[in-house]
C-alpha cells in the first residue's frame, strides 16, 4: 500500500493533467518526489507532504497534499508552505475545494481558474464580489484575507484551518459561545490530528473555562506532541503545565503517560537530557501501543534538533541519518509501512 489519491483526481492525471506526479490503476502515487529535508536534513515539511509542480510561489513556497499520519490511504488534504515561519498551513480538505476557495476569496484567481479547469473543477460559481475581501490583514483571516471564515467555510465545511478560524471568532463573541468554539476545534482535529494550532487554541479554551485535569492533560500532550511546522503553541508554558499536573487527578491519563513521567527533565531551551529523556518516551509510546504518538514526537524531536547549534549536535554525537533510521524504525514498529515512501529520499 501507498498514498493514494482520490479516484476523480488520479483519473484527470492519467488522462494527462499534471501535478508533477503519476498514479497507478489504484489510485497510489507513483513518481512523486515528497518534500522534506530542508536545511541539511530536518524534518521541514513534516514527513508526507507531496508538493505539485503547479502554482509554485517561490523561495520554496510550493503548494500540495499532505496525508495525516496513519491515512495514507485516505483522501489527502491541501496545504501551502510557508518557509518564513517553517510552517505548513492546512488550507482544504481537497483540491476541488482549495480551487473554489481560491476563486472566491480572488487569490491568484488565473491559476486557479487553469488548474480547476484541468481537473474538471467548477469556478464559475465562485465569484470574489461574494466575499468581503476588503479586510485588513490584521483583522482578517489568516491567509485567505476575508472578514470571517463563515465567509468561506460552505465552500469547504472541513477545513482545519477555516475551522480553527471560526472557533476563534465564536469566542471572541459576546457572550463568547465556548461550546460551539470547543466543538468547531474537534471537528478540525479530527481532520488533521497533529494540527498543533488546534490544539494550542483547546487548551487555551479549556484553561479558560476551567475544564477537568483530564482535559488540560489531552491538550498539553496534544501540544507537546504535534509537529511544530503546523502552527503555533507556548511550549515553554506547556511543560511547565505539564508539571504541574498531579497523578491522582486523572491516574489512567496522567500518571502512565511518559512525558508526564519525565516531566522534571525537559527545559524550555532544550539540553542533551532533555532529547534522551525524550527518546525514551518515544520507546515507552510504542510499548504502550501508541506508535503514532511516538512518530509524530519523534518528528518534534527532529525539529527542536534542527534549531540546535551545529556544536551541540556534535557533542550530543547526533546526525541526521541517524534521525531518519530511527524515524523509518517509527514507522515500520508502527505498521505505518507506506509512509516509507515520504521519507525514501531524505538526506542522508
Amino acid at each position: 500500500m501507498a498514498f493514494r489519491l482520490p479516484s476523480n483526481i488520479c483519473q484527470r492525471i492519467r488522462g494527462g493533467a499534471s501535478l508533477g506526479f503519476d498514479c497507478d490503476d489504484g489510485g497510489n502515487v507513483v513518481g512523486g518526489a515528497f518534500d522534506t529535508g530542508w536545511g541539511g536534513g530536518t524534518p521541514y515539511p513534516p514527513p508526507g507532504y507531496l508538493p505539485w509542480n503547479r502554482l509554485e510561489v517561490g523561495n520554496g513556497d510550493t503548494y500540495g497534499f499532505y496525508w495525516p499520519i496513519g491515512r495514507e490511504a485516505e483522501p489527502p488534504l491541501v496545504c501551502t508552505l510557508m518557509h518564513d515561519s517553517f510552517e505548513i498551513y492546512p488550507l482544504a480538505t481537497s483540491l476541488e475545494s482549495a480551487a473554489r476557495l481560491h476563486v472566491a476569496s480572488g487569490m491568484e484567481c488565473d491559476e486557479w481558474i487553469e488548474l480547476a479547469d484541468e481537473l474538471h473543477v467548477r469556478t464559475d460559481d465562485c465569484h470574489p464580489a461574494d466575499v468581503d475581501v476588503e479586510g485588513g490583514e490584521g483583522d482578517g483571516v489568516p491567509y485567505w484575507g476575508v472578514r470571517r471564515a463563515d465567509e468561506l467555510l460552505a465552500l469547504d465545511p472541513r477545513s482545519p484551518s477555516l475551522l480553527l478560524r471560526h472557533a476563534i471568532e465564536r469566542i471572541a463573541t459576546a457572550p463568547p459561545d465556548f461550546d460551539a468554539a470547543e466543538a468547531t476545534i474537534r471537528q478540525a482535529l479530527e481532520v488533521l490530528p497533529e494540527y498543533t494550532s488546534a490544539w494550542w487554541s483547546l487548551l487555551q479554551l479549556r484553561r479558560r473555562r476551567k475544564a477537568s485535569p483530564a482535559l488540560l492533560f489531552e491538550a498539553v500532550i496534544g501540544c507537546l506532541t504535534c509537529p511544530l511546522a503546523f502552527g503555533h503553541s507556548d511550549r515553554a508554558k506547556c511543560l511547565r503545565w505539564l508539571r504541574q499536573f498531579d497523578s491522582a487527578a486523572n491516574a489512567d491519563d496522567v500518571a502512565h503517560d511518559p512525558l508526564w513521567q519525565r516531566r522534571e527533565r525537559f527545559r524550555a531551551e532544550p539540553e542533551e537530557d532533555d532529547f534522551a529523556a525524550y527518546a525514551e518516551a518515544i520507546e515507552a509510546y510504542h510499548a504502550l501501543g501508541m506508535s503514532v504518538r511516538a512518530v509524530q514526537l519523534r518528528v518534534v524531536c527532529g525539529e527542536l534538533m534542527a534549531q540546535q547549534t551545529t556544536s551541540f549536535l556534535e557533542h550530543a554525537k547526533f546526525t541526521w541519518r541517524g534521525f531518519w533510521e530511527q524515524l523509518r524504525d517509527d514507522l515500520i514498529r508502527a505498521g505505518l509501512d507506506a509512509r516509507l515512501e515520504a521519507i525514501s529520499k531524505s538526506p542522508d
